[in-house]
């Protein structure tokens, strides 16, 4: 008890001579009190924006306080070498080493949160500018676009004086009735002797039929192609409708297989067993073969 009671008194004498600089936290009080006073000294000019959003304090000679901390470290820890030191002066030099690496560390951090910010910022604008070239360009295009004329034809209108265009029948059936009604009615009236008229009609199918076929419309008035049209679609229907046919009698006829099957099957088990019982009932010599 005595030999630690001892040991307690001469840590006490130790801490109580080890400067206050040695104990103290530096790395996260030492920042905010720098900024403090830098803010109260006359000689700072300036301030650099710093890795967390806010500013660093930069004094006359450009450096910051971080880098002046850190060189009175350094001159602190040369003056110490080559020098006979006592525990105390050692537990110093200790203190000194450990402030100075960690300053070290977080110079190192800074730097490199700048450096992570500023290529963050450069990547921003890159792409920016990429944004506002694609812009550009797609502008230009548009604009040629607007600066292209295309040449037409001007086509004067019907002889009706309709501007609007009807849009006849799709489908070739209709086609080809509309078609045979329109030559029947002209024969009638070449019969009656209405023989102008016919001619100014057949004039003016002629006009249409030549405007559309400018404007890219296909013109579907010959008879004989489409009464083979027509022709093709009736064959067609009717070997779709063979198939269909074909098909449902095929089905029929799987069903009527599937069922005679199940039904043999089960016709054939009622055997087996009956014979099984059969011999059973033989083994036993309840029945007389």
């Amino acid at each position: 008890k005595k030999n630690f009671l001892g040991f307690l008194q001469r840590y006490q004498e130790i801490v109580k001579t080890i400067p206050k600089s040695v104990l103290e936290d530096s790395d996260e009080n030492e920042d905010d009190d720098d900024t403090v006073k830098h803010g109260k000294d006359d000689t700072a000019s300036s301030e650099v924006p710093n890795a967390d959003g806010g500013s660093q304090p930069i004094t006359t000679f450009g450096k910051t306080e971080r880098v002046i901390k850190i060189e009175q470290l350094q001159e602190k820890l040369k003056s110490l070498r080559g020098k006979a030191l006592t525990q105390v002066g050692c537990l110093e030099r200790k203190g000194l080493k450990n402030r100075l690496k960690k300053k070290l560390k977080k110079e190192e951090r800074m730097k490199l949160k700048i450096k992570n910010k500023q290529g963050s910022l450069k990547e921003k604008v890159h792409k920016l500018n990429k944004k506002i070239n694609v812009n550009e360009e797609k502008q230009n295009e548009e604009n040629t676009k607007e600066d292209v004329v295309y040449s037409k034809f001007d086509f004067p209108d019907c002889v009706d004086g309709n501007s609007k265009k009807k849009k006849g029948p799709i489908d070739p059936f209709r086609m080809l009735q509309k078609v045979e009604k329109s030559n029947k009615k002209l024969r009638e009236m070449e019969a009656r002797g209405r023989v102008e008229k016919v001619k100014e009609i057949k004039g003016r199918i002629a006009w249409d039929v030549a405007i559309q076929k400018a404007e890219g419309q296909k013109v579907k008035d010959d008879v004989e192609l489409l009464k083979k049209s027509v022709r093709k679609i009736k064959n067609a229907k009717n070997k779709s409708k063979k198939k269909w046919e074909e098909r449902e009698n095929c089905k029929v006829q799987k069903i009527e297989e599937a069922q005679k099957k199940r039904k043999t099957n089960l016709l054939n088990k009622k055997k087996e067993k009956k014979k099984k019982k059969m011999k059973k009932l033989i083994k036993k010599g309840r029945i007389v073969p």
